[in-house]
């Protein structure tokens, strides 16, 4: 998991001062994973995040990262113990931004921006295929961290929400 790190340092050190422009180191790691009425779930992800404002005010965001999940029923209580074998992981390359559901109407993440229909491009593990929406901290560029939580669902008996601390 050491090459996750380092990949993630490339990323993030390519920031500039471009104030319409954010990107983030996206981490989640530990039992900070809850869904289904099980869990909390182990989890290892890091997803680099850009975030880009639009001249309407809108804003729309790239993902590059793996996430890792461990299995509802599954022993294992360390992040480093994640494997095909007790985990979900995903992949994910968006090459393309995804533009912010304009129409979102949140019960829970009040203030918070969502990206629609995130979805892995490359699955390995337990189940195939993970998808779901992103949610940002629309205070994301005031503040030196900020919160972000991926919904998912990973093929069609596991899902929940996974929360990360976003550092530009």
């Amino acid at each position: 998991m050491k090459w996750l790190m380092l990949l993630s340092v490339f990323f993030i050190s390519s920031v500039h001062a471009d104030p319409t422009y954010t990107r983030a180191l996206c981490v989640a790691q530990g039992n900070n994973v809850g869904g289904n009425d099980s869990g909390p779930f182990t989890t290892d992800a890091r997803m680099v995040l850009t975030l880009t404002l639009n001249d309407d005010s809108t804003l729309a965001a790239a993902f590059e990262g793996t996430l890792m999940v461990a299995h509802a029923f599954s022993s294992n209580g360390q992040p480093l113990e994640l494997n095909p074998t007790n985990a979900y992981i995903a992949m994910f390359d968006t090459r393309t931004a995804i533009a912010e559901n304009v129409n979102y109407r949140p019960i829970k993440y009040k203030g918070y921006a969502q990206f629609p229909d995130l979805r892995a491009v490359y699955t390995v593990g337990l189940e195939s295929d993970m998808w779901g929406e992103f949610v940002v901290d629309r205070e994301f560029a005031n503040k030196a961290d900020f919160h972000a939580a991926y919904i998912f669902q990973a093929g069609d008996h596991m899902g929940g929400t996974i929360h990360f601390k976003c550092t530009p």
